[in-house]
């Protein structure tokens, strides 16, 4: 709206009639209240939902000794997970038995980018996009979860993470 105001006046109309207006973080409210004339008194901050029936600490796999790592996402550079992969050598040097696997769609090209930074580690473990249960099967093996996005402050993949008992480690973005 702020970017293209002719798209307010076209097609955004009768919000001052909405009982309540849900946003995702507080710096929202402020900004819904001035573009759209909303009284704070109706804008309630709402988180990300998940389905605790899946993501929860129910048969959680004990740490075993190997201490894993996961990020799940999209596959781009504004994610950080391809300098995540270049961290795999430094982490195993220190910790040798740790492994780092990446949950995401990743074209050849970029698998193989991943690979290389991660020098080639067998360490690594890249797979494809998951179903919801597959994913919160998966999340209870792992032990920390890490999301060095650049502009995503805590992804609603994080707060599953998080609710399947991982630590989450994530880079210091307001949000």
């Amino acid at each position: 709206i702020k970017r293209h105001p002719h798209l307010k006046e076209r097609y955004i109309h009768n919000l001052d009639k909405l009982h309540t207006v849900f946003t995702v973080t507080p710096k929202d409210c402020s900004a819904i209240e001035a573009l759209f004339a909303i009284p704070k008194e109706r804008i309630r901050i709402s988180g990300g939902g998940f389905d605790p029936r899946l993501f929860n600490t129910e048969n959680r796999r004990s740490f075993d000794g190997t201490c894993r790592l996961v990020y799940a996402g999209k596959i781009s550079e504004s994610k950080g997970v391809f300098e995540l992969a270049k961290t795999v050598p430094l982490i195993l040097k220190h910790y040798p038995h740790t492994e780092l696997t990446i949950i995401g769609n990743a074209t050849d090209d970029q698998k193989a980018q991943l690979y290389q930074n991660a020098h080639g580690s067998d360490r690594l473990k890249i797979c494809n996009a998951l179903t919801q249960r597959d994913m919160s099967a998966l999340l209870k093996t792992m032990n920390i979860f890490i999301l060095p996005s650049y502009y995503e402050a805590l992804g609603l993949v994080a707060v599953e993470a998080l609710a399947c008992g991982l630590f989450a480690v994530t880079t210091e973005i307001e949000g």
